[in-house]
């Protein structure tokens, strides 16, 4: 769930009159995905994803991929407030979820390599959000550094909280993080001010609940793919 959960998140909402005061707190925000290393296996790089897609409110937050050539999807379904994740796997015509629960994710969290954050007083606009920097360094089998910007002008109440970047306090607008042993870099290029009906950040019903370590299984199985 981060390599499956990775995930990441951002978010969008209301603006005010004043451009310097803009705040958002319900939309849509698209982020481009770039891939730093870039690829070896041209066949890989044609199934990899080029978009993801985050929907959210104050204290509800979906993202969702598309690769495989159309015939895989993963989204996260995050309830911010009560602190649960679900995972959500298409596979051609096979649907799966797992849920996870606060203690859940803070236990996979411990799994993954420790992210070490340092904030700087750095500012950039991304997507037309002021954002903030932090430099990022992550204790990975092969180590890496990357800088992270983040906003507060987008309005989502702790919007790290289950994945490894949860010491930041805004929403991640460009960062990095590694799906499928992939180093992936995700950057906001367009955030729209959108009412997010509830039922956007409920699971279909005709999703089958597994557990998380067999989606984590499910996942592994798609890199074979």
């Amino acid at each position: 769930i981060f390599v499956s959960l990775m995930f990441l998140l951002s978010a969008v909402g209301i603006f005010s009159c004043n451009l310097g005061e803009k705040s958002v707190e319900e939309g849509e925000i698209l982020y481009k995905i770039t891939y730093p290393a870039g690829f070896e296996d041209k066949w890989m790089e044609r199934l990899m994803p080029k978009e993801m897609n985050f929907y959210f409110n104050t204290d509800y937050v979906k993202t969702e991929m598309i690769f495989g050539l159309g015939m895989i999807q993963i989204n996260y379904l995050a309830d911010n407030q009560n602190k649960t994740l679900n995972e959500l796997l298409k596979f051609m015509k096979k649907k799966s979820v797992a849920y996870r629960d606060s203690a859940s994710i803070n236990d996979f969290l411990k799994t993954l390599p420790k992210h070490n954050i340092q904030f700087l007083p750095d500012t950039l606009t991304i997507a037309g959000f002021l954002c903030k920097k932090a430099i990022v360094q992550v204790e990975d089998s092969v180590p890496y550094t990357f800088d992270c910007w983040y906003t507060n002008q987008i309005k989502i109440n702790r919007p790290n909280w289950c994945t490894p970047f949860k010491e930041i306090d805004g929403v991640l607008m460009q960062y990095q993080v590694k799906r499928f042993n992939i180093l992936m870099e995700f950057k906001a290029q367009n955030v729209e001010m959108l009412k997010q009906e509830q039922e956007v950040f409920v699971v279909p019903e005709n999703y089958i609940s597994i557990t998380p370590e067999e989606m984590q299984r499910s996942l592994a199985e798609l890199q074979e793919f």
